[in-house]
Order: C-alpha cells, then sequence, then structure tokens
C-alpha cells in the first residue's frame, strides 16, 4: 500500500519478501519492479538508481555518523525476521516467556574471544523464542552501541540461489558497497565498546542439495575468517542437532573459532523448560493459577512444543488439571499429524517411516538404521525423506570411525520410536487390535519400548472403536509394576471417553454390558493398590456389572480408602454395600461387609465388634466346600485380605496363623513369587511368629522378602515396597535411629499409611519405657499427628505386642 500510494504503481508483498531474500526461491525480478522500487527511493527509474550509486563516495571519517542509520536500517530487517518468527509462535508471542539459558550462554559467549556461536537443539525445544526474546531486550537497550542484524535461513537460501556471494550480499543489505567500508564499520564499533550481531535462525542442510549447503556454509565461515580478529563482530546461527553431527567437522575445524557453550552428549546445548519456567509460562497465560506444577506435568510440558499444543487444546480455559500420560501421548499424536500426516508426501512418508522399522532388530532393542540400506527408497521419495529430517521426527548422524564411516538414521525421540513402531505393526496387522497384535508385541515385551507401543496399540484401540476387544491385554504378560501402570493409562483413556459418552454410541454400547470376567479379575490385585488403582476402578464400575462384582469392587475401593487411612472414603464405600441384600454377599466365602464394618468401628471409635471374628472362626475351622469360593483370581486375593486384616485387630497371633494356614490349604499356597498376596500374608505371618517367639520361622520370611525385593524391581509394585519396608522396621535393629526414622517414612511414601500406623505403634510399645528417647519422643509425634489429621481412635494397635530380633536380622 505504501508504495502504491507513493509511485501509483503496484507490487505484492511476496515480490517484497523476495527481493530482500525472505521468501526462499529464485529471484530475478523484471524492470517493472526495479523501476517501481526505484521510484518509491526518489529515483526516476532504475538506470537513474544505478548510474548515481556508481558515483557514490564513503568517506570512512563518516561512520560516525553513519553508525545510527546502519543501525536504524539493521533493525528494519531484524523487526522484520522478529515479525514473522514471533507470527509462527504457536503460543502467543507476548505470553511466552525469556529463557535464563540463553542470558547465561551469551554472557559466557561475549566474555570470550570467540566470534562466533552456535545455538544447537531439536525442533521445539524453544530456541528460536528464546532468541527472539534475547534481541528484543538488546534492541530496547538505548544506550547500548550494538548492532542486530537477525536472518533467517531461508534469506541467505534465496541470495545463495540467486548467484549471490553471500559476504556482498550482506554489505549491499546493510547499504556497503566494499569489505572495506565494513572492516571500517566494524572498527568504529569496536572503539566504541558495542558488537555488531549477525544472527542467522534456522540454518538446515537439508533444503539445499549437499554441494550448495557446504558452499554455503563455507562462505559463512569465510566471512568468521575475515573478521575473526575484530571482537565487534559476532556471529550466531541457531540449528538442529542432525546438521550440526554432520557438519561438525566444518565448524570445529574453523581455528578456534566457535564457542558450542554446554553441549549435552555433544548434540544440543538448548535446555527443555525446567519446572520453574513450566510454572512462569502457565501464570504467564493464565495468571489464575496458584499452584505451582507436580513433577510429572512439569515433565510433560517440559517440551515447548507440546507445551504449545497443548495450549492450543486447552486456551478456551487454560489450567495444568488436564495433564496426564493419555494427555501427554495426545500431545505427541497431535504433533505427529500435524507435521507428518497433514501435509505434503503423506503416502510417501508413511511408507519411508515403516521402511525404517522393518530393517530395526526390535526383539535385540536395536532402533538404528544404515541409511545405505534404504538409500533407494529415500531417493525415490527424497522430499518426504527430508521433510521428516526437517520437522526432526528423525534423525542422521554419523558413526564409525576412519574409512568405516557410516550414516545412520534414528527417530528423534523415544516418543516418536514407540509410536512409529505401533503404527506399523497395526498396519501390518490391517488395523486390528487383536490376538496376533498381542502375539507381536509379547515377542519384544522384554525391552523397555514394548511398554510404550502397548499404550499406542490402546490408544489405535479407542480412536477405531474396538473396545470389544480390550479384554485381549490380559494376554500380554506383563510385571506387577507395568501391569499397574497399563492399567491406570487405560482407565484414564476410557474415562475422557466416558465424558463425551453421549456422542459416542459404540462406548455406551461396551459400558452397557457385563464386563468380561477375566478382564474384571485382570483389574484386581493386592499388588496394584494405590491411589491411581482406585480411579481405575471406578471407571470399570461404569460397567452395567452383576451385583456380585460390584460388591468386590466397593470392597476394594474401600481397602485403598483405609490404606491411606481415609475414613470418610472408607464409610462411603460401606455404606454403599449395605445397599445390596444379604443373598448378594451368599456367594462370598467371607462376608467383606462384616469384616469392613468391624474395621471402621475399630479405627473411628475404637470399638471391637464381635460378629465378624465369629464369622472368621467359622471360617477356620469349617470352610466352605465349594470350589467357586477358592477360585485363584484377583477378587479372593482381596476378600481374604480384608479378613486378615480384620483379625489383626484382635490381637490374637495364632488365631491370625490358623486363619493363614486354612487360606494357604484350600485357596492358594504363599509362594516365593513376588506378588502383593504373598508379601501381604508374609509381613503379617512373619510378625505373627515374632509374637509367640517362631523367630526362625520368622528369619526365613524375612530372607525370602528381601531376596524378592532385590531379585527384580518390576515385579516390587509401591504398595508391596511398602509392605516390605514395614518387615524392614519390625524385625530390624532400632539402634541407628536416623535409619529407622526414614525407613518408617518409606513406608507412608507409597500411600502405606496403614502399615505406618501399625508400625509406628509397635514401635511405641518396645519403646515406652525409654520416654525421653529422641527417637521415642519423634515416634510419639508422629504417630499422634497421624492419629489427629485422620480423625483416628487414639490408641490404635498399642495394645499389640511386636518381638524385636536384633540378633537374628
Amino acid at each position: 500500500m505504501i508504495v502504491l500510494e507513493k509511485t501509483g504503481q503496484r507490487i505484492s508483498e511476496t515480490t517484497i519478501k523476495r527481493f530482500y531474500g525472505f521468501a526462499l526461491a529464485r529471484f530475478n525480478p523484471s524492470l517493472y519492479t526495479l523501476d517501481t522500487l526505484a521510484k518509491y527511493c526518489n529515483y526516476s527509474n532504475w538506470d537513474d538508481y544505478v548510474n548515481k550509486q556508481d558515483n557514490v563516495f564513503v568517506n570512512p571519517a563518516s561512520f560516525v555518523t553513519g553508525l545510527d542509520n546502519l543501525k536504524t536500517d539493521a533493525y528494519k530487517t531484524t523487526g522484520f525476521t522478529l515479525q514473522a518468527l514471533k507470527n509462527r509462535s504457536g503460543i502467543p508471542f507476548n505470553m511466552t516467556i525469556k529463557r535464563k539459558f540463553i542470558d547465561h550462554h551469551f554472557d559466557e559467549f561475549l566474555s570470550t574471544r570467540y566470534p562466533a556461536t552456535i545455538l544447537i537443539a531439536p525442533a521445539g525445544y524453544g530456541k528460536t523464542l528464546a532468541l527472539c526474546h534475547w534481541v528484543e531486550d538488546k534492541m530496547a537497550l538505548t544506550e547500548a552501541n550494538n548492532i542486530i542484524l537477525f536472518l533467517s535461513y531461508s534469506a541467505l537460501v534465496n541470495a545463495h540461489l540467486c548467484g549471490r556471494d553471500l559476504n556482498e550480499w550482506l554489505f549491499a543489505l546493510m547499504g556497503y558497497a566494499t569489505e572495506e567500508d565494513v572492516v571500517a564499520l566494524l572498527k568504529t564499533q569496536q572503539q566504541k565498546g558495542g558488537h555488531f550481531f549477525l544472527i542467522i535462525d534456522g540454518v538446515d542442510e537439508n533444503i539445499l542439495k549437499i554441494k550448495q549447503f557446504q558452499l554455503l556454509i563455507n562462505q559463512l565461515l569465510d566471512i568468521v575468517s575475515v573478521y575473526q580478529n575484530n571482537e565487534a563482530f559476532k556471529l550466531v546461527l541457531t540449528m538442529r542437532p542432525s546438521t550440526w553431527v554432520n557438519n561438525s567437522y566444518s565448524f570445529e575445524t574453523g581455528h578456534n573459532a566457535w564457542f558450542f557453550g554446554n553441549l549435552t552428549d555433544q548434540t544440543t546445548n538448548v535446555p527443555l523448560l525446567n519446572i520453574k519456567e513450566v510454572n512462569e509460562l502457565a501464570t504467564k497465560i493464565n495468571p489464575a493459577i496458584s499452584e505451582g506444577p507436580a513433577i510429572n506435568v512439569a515433565e510433560v510440558l517440559s517440551f515447548p512444543l507440546y507445551f504449545q499444543h497443548y495450549y492450543k487444546q486447552y486456551k478456551n480455559n487454560f489450567s495444568l488439571n488436564n495433564v496426564d500420560e493419555v494427555c501427554s501421548l495426545q500431545l505427541i499424536s497431535g504433533f505427529i499429524t500435524d507435521k507428518v500426516y497433514a501435509n505434503s508426501c503423506i503416502a510417501e512418508k508413511s511408507v519411508l517411516i515403516r521402511a525404517f522399522i522393518a530393517q530395526m532388530d526390535l526383539k535385540e532393542g536395536v532402533y538404528s538404521v544404515n541409511k545405505s540400506k534404504v538409500i533407494d527408497l529415500i531417493n525415490k521419495y527424497n522430499s518426504a525423506y527430508a521433510e521428516l529430517i526437517h520437522i526432526g521426527f528423525i534423525e542422521e548422524s554419523q558413526t564409525g570411525y576412519d574409512i568405516v564411516q557410516k550414516t545412520t538414521i534414528e527417530f528423534g525421540n523415544i516418543c516418536f520410536l514407540e509410536f512409529s513402531i505401533a503404527h506399523t505393526l497395526i498396519f501390518n496387522n490391517d488395523d486390528l487390535f487383536d490376538s496376533r497384535l498381542i502375539q507381536t508385541v509379547n515377542q519384544f515385551l522384554n525391552n523397555q519400548r514394548g511398554y510404550g507401543v502397548i499404550k499406542w496399540y490402546l490408544m489405535h484401540a479407542i480412536k477405531t472403536e474396538q473396545y470389544s476387544s480390550l479384554h485381549l491385554l490380559t494376554k500380554i504378560a506383563l510385571p506387577a509394576n507395568s501391569k499397574l501402570n497399563i492399567i491406570v493409562f487405560l482407565s484414564d483413556l476410557l474415562h475422557k471417553q466416558a465424558l463425551k459418552i453421549n456422542d459416542n454410541t459404540a462406548l455406551a454400547q461396551y459400558f452397557n454390558q457385563d464386563c468380561n470376567p477375566v478382564f474384571f479379575n485382570y483389574y484386581l490385585g493386592l499388588e496394584l493398590a494405590g491411589k491411581n488403582h482406585s480411579k481405575a476402578l471406578l471407571v470399570l464400575l461404569k460397567h452395567n456389572l452383576c451385583n456380585q462384582k460390584k460388591i468386590l469392587l466397593y470392597a476394594t475401593l474401600a481397602m485403598g480408602a483405609l490404606n491411606i487411612l481415609n475414613l470418610v472414603e472408607l464409610k462411603k464405600y460401606i455404606s454403599i454395600m449395605n445397599t445390596f441384600s444379604d443373598e448378594d454377599y451368599m456367594a462370598f466365602s467371607i462376608n467383606p461387609l462384616s469384616s469392613l464394618r468391624t474395621i471402621y468401628a475399630y479405627f473411628k471409635h475404637g470399638i471391637i465388634k464381635k460378629d465378624c471374628f465369629e464369622e472368621l472362626t467359622r471360617f477356620c475351622f469349617n470352610p466352605p466346600v465349594e470350589v467357586a469360593h477358592f477360585d485363584d483370581n484377583g477378587t479372593h486375593d482381596v476378600l481374604f485380605a480384608i479378613g486378615i486384616i480384620a483379625l489383626k485387630i484382635c490381637q490374637n497371633p495364632k488365631k491370625t496363623i490358623r486363619f493363614i494356614q486354612v487360606v494357604n490349604k484350600h485357596y492358594k499356597a504363599i509362594t516365593d513369587m513376588p506378588t502383593g498376596y504373598n508379601f501381604l500374608f508374609k509381613v503379617i505371618l512373619m510378625n505373627e511368629y515374632l509374637a509367640i517367639g517362631k523367630t526362625s520361622e520368622a528369619v526365613r520370611i524375612h530372607h525370602l522378602l528381601k531376596y524378592n525385593e532385590n531379585s527384580d524391581r518390576e515385579q516390587i509394585t509401591p504398595f508391596m515396597q511398602s509392605l516390605y519396608n514395614a518387615a524392614r522396621v519390625i524385625t530390624g535393629s532400632y539402634d541407628k535411629e536416623y535409619c529407622n526414622l526414614r525407613t518408617i517414612n518409606l513406608i507412608g511414601g507409597a500411600e502405606g499409611h496403614l502399615f505406618k500406623l501399625y508400625v509406628q505403634a509397635q514401635l511405641l510399645q518396645r519403646t515406652q519405657s525409654d520416654v525421653y528417647n529422641p527417637f521415642y519422643k519423634q515416634l510419639n509425634y508422629d504417630y499422634r499427628r497421624t492419629i489427629r489429621q485422620n480423625q483416628l481412635s487414639a490408641q490404635l494397635f498399642l495394645k499389640n505386642s511386636l518381638v524385636c530380633l536384633e540378633s537374628h536380622f
């Protein structure tokens, strides 16, 4: 519009961008364009401009006054670049934050004599926005003598494609004709104590052919060589790790000219957001956010690109409450959809990704590909390959030594790898979540990538409404910790789908049916106990379950509430269980409602109700004969756990041991396998043996628990770890007070507050003769505080006895 108003002739914005090198294209302007621009600059036409420029004489003495004009002109170009980069920001630029790392990087860089530096990071690390903030801050310092020329790499490429020498093009861009002019400029700038920053953002080897890119890099290196003796000149580049790794030799041989900062693994010097920065960014977007992010939330949003996608999804009501593992994978999926599957060459990129996975040895955990093995396919789909490299979905690196050099292809991060594995295997299985797909993942499940692949399987199954196949998850042989993680993940997925169930007929039909019995039992198990497991059980309750299954779920939820000493929740679930008829409870070998009522009365009021113990005594002397009462599954694990905890109130070790022996005989034997059922019954049995003086039996059990805890960490869930820590305190020496207090706190650290309270009470019984001991004082304070905070009966477990065997453990 400005050109039109002044000259009466029209030029498009794109033409102007091309003229100044801000559009990536070869550009040969027409005489009409040149004449129009010359008229805009107060010349009669292009020839008039050329003739007058030939007669211009630049007096070096005028550089002092010319610096201000140069600074103004440079800032115009810089301002144009800044505006273009700001407009590309996924989060409005005024809501983004400054990054401390870039201040530290430049402070260190400027304190050295290095003329050049590089910011290296994968796509989405926020290096460009951080640089924009830094440039704006420098431009705002009016008293500073700095000149900043900020360009995008595409501008340099455009100049290069037009056959321009890079050094000469930069002279012309600044309004100078010769190298001597620029040298004089830098000398003047150095005398004034300022710097001339030439900043080029987004250097990428994939935009140009290899020889062209190398020629461009060589021209940049030549510029550094020419001006490196002048401390005023500073060159700043940004690039991705793949470009850096494949061309680092060019920069590292630059006669000690380049400052690299803190390179992590020699591939990046730009950190992700830390928890403080995540909080700062969140509160800048929504000042109403008062609490800082949890560690797991900060971990998800530490990747600026994922934070950007999260903002887009929740910008109308932004908070950090929606962040969980499901959200994390949805953010990754959104990124991949936008960058890989929503642009050009979709089919070609899919073919390449599947080809890379086919070349990997998934069973042995080899996740890199020798480029020479897929070179024909890359040449065939070169544009698709270049785009995958450009967005950071895959990366190239040089490996080997001397003449045995090879180029290796890897995915940009673990999430991209797991996504690609899952989607390749699903594609090969006709998009079905079925037994054959489960068999495939079982073949490489011993590798840690297998668990991430399963989550992508589940995401696919939910998205394609294959709800009837979800029970196949039970056929995957998962260790206890991974099983818990997968159950919680699937339940979160289903919960989010259930929020919009009115728009999902298939999901409504799925929940309107009874739950598959195998799948139902899969959700139950003592080792799974914890807050997240309780949330998963609530999702299971959305099914149209029979009354017996509902009772079992509410009983399990009640046990979860008891474990964290939440008597409000415990009472709520007992009240719900009261609504079922006596006939509904006849199917159980032990009435869970009777035991839970007794437990609640004792914990809340200190009252011991004898009817429950009479029932449990009858069970011990006359157990049910029907086989169904003792089917080996998670539901009966829960029932017998409720019974054994109720019996602990009775304070009769022999009776507790008899109960365990009956269950051991008629239900299933307590084995050396690391399960929640075995851990719970062993810890209680060990304590009862100590109480009656059977020390050798207690020692044997303790050593078995210790072996289990040390042998396979993946099988030890937080609940089991709490039990083991309780066993350590019960049988340990109390001479080392710090160690004991620390271990006691570890019991409750995994939501094992019930066991922590029990152990505290036992230790108070043992040390009550030494009330002035600091250990006793702290123990008594912690015990009383737990009682008070949870509004429990004041004397819980204090009448129980504990035998300590320091010499045997």
